[in-house]
Parts: structure tokens; C-alpha cells; sequence
């Protein structure tokens, strides 16, 4: 059986009947192959880190010329043109020593989720 691992996930941990499995020789071309006999009842857990990374936009397009966004996971945070100018002196001299936190709202109908940091406004 094989899972692709995402392209954005540096760490995986996977779990067979709740035993974390060592990932190493099988793990190839980006996918991680478990080979077993399976039985019924058996359960597999797969668990994503998704670390809070800054994106840098490409420099070949001109209107994004020095813009960032946040990236945690395959979700990508960015931010409103009225904030940019603030927010662009901050990143630019604050965004790689900045501690990100990651925050969820839950209600019956959704899960919100944000992000803040300790060297720029929540």
C-alpha cells in the first residue's frame, strides 16, 4: 500500500494499529510503501506537520516584486492590500525570527484557523 507524502510536509509520522513506523528504506519518489499482511480491523495514521513557512513571490512578476505569504500546509495565508505596505517593512526585516502560532475557532458549522506571530500585530 502506498501514500504520497506532500511536497510541503517535511515530517511525517506514520502509525499501523497505533505502533509509529520507521520510515527508512520505505520511503520512495516521495511515497511511503507499506508492504504486510493486512488483517480486518487494521488501522493506518498518518500525521502531516504542517510548520507555518514564508513564501516568497516570484521575482519575474513585476507587481509582486518583494511580496510574501505564509504557507502551513497546502493552505496559503496572504495578505490584504491595505495592510501590505505595514506588513512588507515588517516581513522584510522580521519574518525569519518570527515564532508563528497557529490559532482554530471551531463552531458546529466550520473550522476557521489564523495565524499571528510575536514580532508583528495579531
Amino acid at each position: 500500500m502506498g501514500f504520497r507524502i506532500p511536497g510541503w510536509c517535511d515530517h511525517v509520522v506514520v502509525k499501523v494499529n497505533g505502533e509509529e513506523i520507521n520510515l527508512e528504506g520505505i520511503v520512495k519518489k516521495g511515497y511511503v510503501y507499506l508492504t504486510r499482511i493486512w488483517n480486518k480491523g487494521n488501522t493506518i495514521e498518518l500525521s502531516f506537520e504542517m510548520k507555518v513557512k514564508c513564501i516568497r513571490a516570484n521575482p519575474k512578476v513585476r507587481e509582486n516584486i518583494g511580496k510574501l505569504a505564509l504557507q502551513r500546509g497546502p493552505i496559503i495565508y496572504c495578505i490584504e492590500e491595505v495592510c501590505v505596505k505595514f506588513f512588507s517593512i515588517v516581513f522584510k526585516y522580521r519574518v525569519f525570527k518570527t515564532l508563528f502560532f497557529v490559532h482554530f475557532s471551531a463552531t458546529a458549522l466550520r473550522l476557521l484557523s489564523w495565524i499571528s506571530g510575536n514580532n508583528f500585530p495579531n
